[in-house]
């Protein structure tokens, strides 16, 4: 990982010895003489991280409640219905997409640019932009290829690169993150939790000090003065480098989760980290030209690779029945952090049969067992996705939402609602709220909002519609 500085000049890079891996064909290239240097992957503002199973199993068995989670999968639904029309939600949504590969030439920054300048002429203009997100991430409902995943977003969070402090400035404990907020930085102060995937262990999940180092220190750091940002930045201070008690990582391109967010942070209990084992230096194997030796390499990667997905079944398994602090979860957590190691040299660990599952279980029920809060979190989550999906708002006339409001047999009340606020907004061209609620007030009588789930609800607050309805 190279990081910006001031001290170096614009077209060189400083290397530790550490970072030297083989040496480049040519005279002196020790001296500077290099060529040219390929970027794999840059730090992106606005990289929000989405909570998935495993960092729910995680955080759960460190104290984390189920309403968290649950607020979280609310409010993720919500921004995802509400990203068509809401400009709050529009453009940090167009600026999480607008480095992935479902932008299009910077277009969706383009957008949320112009909704920033002109809410209501710039939610006009990303109509299909902002479509096209939300299709994604209702993860192509009609697609069943993909059996779904719980990914439970939070603007508090980044998925960042992490780096070392060569300024010396941290304390053990303390890291130092600056993100980009609306086009401008902002440093993170106070408890932040911390992690990477995959991690199988309770002690991945480390609760740090995020500090402000133009408030917190006399002299202003180099963090502060070179604009570090848009990354996570640890101590070189302290017995054991932080980054190394998260799932044994060091800093060699890893990405990290992190969260400010108060309904996750304030109930976190960490607990002590696992004492990995040190990393072994693999061997330069020559590169393969025969048909044999590519299929001796890559039998050999589809095994460890096969390792890998067999802890993580097993992990699965005991997880959603004892939690992932039982004894064997930390046992296939350690067997894990020992595969990893192992594949480095082109080995394989052994899986103890004790840890594989009964093969003739049965699928996980009530009546057996207490369903895990991940798994009501997936079901509800694909409950709302999914009513989501199928209710997709159509543009009516007012003739057709009269008609369909009078059908019988009646479509999902929700669904009425949701055809009836489309069609307000539309009529709305100027977004002012007092003339939605006058063409709303003609329809709503014909709309029984007692069937309502709880997220239908907050879905109607959300879009508009008065409490008092």
């Amino acid at each position: 990982v190279v990081v910006l500085s001031s001290e170096v000049g614009m077209r060189s890079i400083e290397l530790r010895e550490s970072m030297w891996k083989f040496d480049v064909p040519g005279e002196g290239a020790r001296q500077g003489a290099m060529g040219h240097v390929c970027l794999v992957e840059t730090s992106k503002p606005y990289s929000f991280g989405k909570l998935n199973k495993q960092f729910i199993m995680l955080l759960h068995g460190l104290g984390v409640p189920a309403d968290s989670f649950l607020d979280l999968a609310e409010e993720h639904i919500s921004m995802v219905s509400r990203v068509t029309w809401d400009p709050s939600v529009a453009v940090p949504m167009l600026l999480m997409y607008s480095h992935s590969k479902l932008d299009k030439r910077d277009s969706f920054s383009h957008l949320a640019g112009l909704i920033l300048r002109d809410p209501d002429r710039g939610m006009q203009l990303a109509q299909d932009g902002v479509r096209e997100i939300q299709r994604k991430e209702l993860r192509c409902k009609k697609d069943t290829s993909h059996a779904p995943k719980i990914r439970l977003l939070s603007l508090h969070s980044r998925l960042l690169f992490g780096v070392y402090d060569q300024s010396s400035a941290l304390r053990p404990g303390e890291c130092f993150v600056r993100v980009t907020m609306q086009d401008r930085s902002q440093i993170i102060s106070g408890r932040v939790v911390v992690s990477k995937s995959p991690c199988y262990l309770l002690g991945d999940v480390r609760v740090l000090h995020a500090v402000d180092l133009s408030q917190n220190r006399k002299a202003v750091s180099q963090l502060v003065k070179e604009q570090t940002v848009d990354c996570i930045v640890f101590p070189i201070q302290g017995g054991r480098p932080h980054s190394n008690e998260i799932a044994g990582s060091d800093l060699d391109g890893d990405q990290y989760f992190v969260c400010w967010d108060e309904r996750i942070v304030s109930f976190v209990q960490p607990q002590n980290a696992y004492a990995y084992p040190e990393s072994q230096e693999c061997s330069v194997q020559p590169i393969a030209t025969d048909a044999e030796s590519l299929l001796t390499q890559f039998c050999s990667a589809g095994k460890q690779a096969s390792v890998v997905g067999q802890i993580d079944r097993c992990y699965q398994y005991w997880a959603d029945r004892y939690g992932s602090a039982c004894p064997q979860c930390v046992r296939l957590g350690q067997l894990f952090a020992t595969q990893i190691d192992a594949a480095k040299k082109g080995g394989s660990v052994p899986l103890d049969p004790e840890l594989r599952p009964p093969e003739s279980f049965q699928p996980l029920r009530d009546e057996q067992f207490s369903l895990p809060i991940w798994h009501t979190i997936q079901a509800k989550q694909n409950e709302q996705e999914n009513a989501l999906f199928a209710t997709q708002p159509q543009r009516l006339n007012l003739a057709e939402l009269q008609a369909l409001l009078s059908s019988s047999p009646r479509p999902k009340e929700f669904a009425l609602l949701q055809a009836a606020v489309s069609w307000c907004w539309a009529e709305t061209p100027t977004s002012d709220w007092r003339v939605f609620l006058s063409k709303l007030r003609d329809l709503w009588h014909d709309i029984n909002f007692s069937t309502f789930l709880p997220w239908e609800r907050r879905w109607a607050v959300d879009a508009g519609v008065p409490e008092w309805m």
